[in-house]
Formats: structure tokens, sequence, C-alpha cells
């Protein structure tokens, strides 16, 4: 997903969540792009480029097995939504 689709999920849940800082929601919606670009530069994941990079088809997704798989994302979500009810025990479901 392009940074753009993170930014639009972004100002969909801040009209569903109008309280919550724009700053909060646009981190939380990159998380995962944030957490591919620490594993990139710890060398877990890997990115490579052509040698000249005109468009975002010469970057090439090598190897991601842990920042963009479902399974890694649910337990991500769980333990966001984990992190969530029990810092604001008044938190709705």
């Amino acid at each position: 997903m392009f940074a753009i689709n993170h930014a639009a999920t972004g100002l969909i849940i801040k009209k569903i969540f109008p309280d919550v800082p724009m700053a909060v929601i646009l981190v939380s919606v990159q998380l995962i792009e944030i957490l591919w670009v620490a594993l990139n530069f710890l060398g877990v994941e890997k990115t490579t480029t052509e040698n000249s990079v005109k468009s975002v088809s010469d970057v090439h997704l090598s190897y991601m097995p842990f920042s963009h798989s479902i399974a890694s994302t649910i337990v991500l979500a769980a333990g966001a939504w984990i992190l969530i009810v029990l810092g604001f025990k008044s938190f709705d479901v």
C-alpha cells in the first residue's frame, strides 16, 4: 500500500474518532511501514533497487516475512488492542 493510502485510512479513522490527535492516527496507520524500515535497517528483511530508481516499480520488496505478513499484523493489532483496553479501561467496545 502506498503512503497516501495509509493517510487516507487515517482520515477515515479521524472521522470516526474525532477526539484522537491526528499525529497519533498517522503513526498508527504507518506503524507497519515503520516496522518495515526498522527491520530493513537491522538486516532482518531485504529491499533491493535497480541501479537507477526512476519509479516505485524499481524498488523490489525481496524478503518481508514479518512486517507485511498477515500473521504478524494480526499479532501486532491484537497486542495494540490489549494495550488500549488495559490502558484505557473506560474504552467501550
